[in-house]
């Protein structure tokens, strides 16, 4: 949390095909690739990049987290309680992408499909959002 409350996604100034790039994860030929794909479709660079089978989804998923500064979770190994899930009513979920995955006292921790959908999440929004107490 940044200091006022808000949730932030701070990128890295390094846009993701250029970190792919730097990776050795695709070539720049594999980037101006997906990027023709990206700008005739109007679908993200990510997905167009596994889309032409070019990097596995699992490592979009990597770079974006290395990227936001946040950590990456495998949803197929997390449980989560029915009663977290509850706490963000199901509208604003699908709205913002976001799964409930636990609280801790007045902390909810959500996963994001999007990284740069975080701002919508600021402390003083969470309780007209959730059904959690003050």
């Amino acid at each position: 949390m940044s200091q006022g409350g808000y949730a932030t996604a701070a990128a890295s100034t390094v846009r993701l095909g250029d970190l792919l790039v730097r990776e050795g994860l695709i070539t720049r030929d594999q980037l101006d690739q997906a990027l023709v794909e990206q700008k005739n479709t109007g679908m993200r660079l990510g997905y167009c990049l596994v889309k032409l089978g070019f990097v596995q989804e699992l490592e979009i998923t990597k770079a974006l987290a290395r990227q936001y500064k946040m950590p990456a979770v495998d949803l197929s190994r997390f449980e989560v309680d029915p009663k977290i899930i509850k706490l963000v009513p199901a509208d604003v979920a699908v709205k913002h992408m976001v799964l409930p995955l636990k609280r801790e006292g007045r902390t909810l921790t959500v996963a994001v499909a999007d990284p740069r959908t975080t701002r919508w999440w600021t402390i003083s929004s969470s309780s007209r959002a959730t059904t959690c107490s003050r």
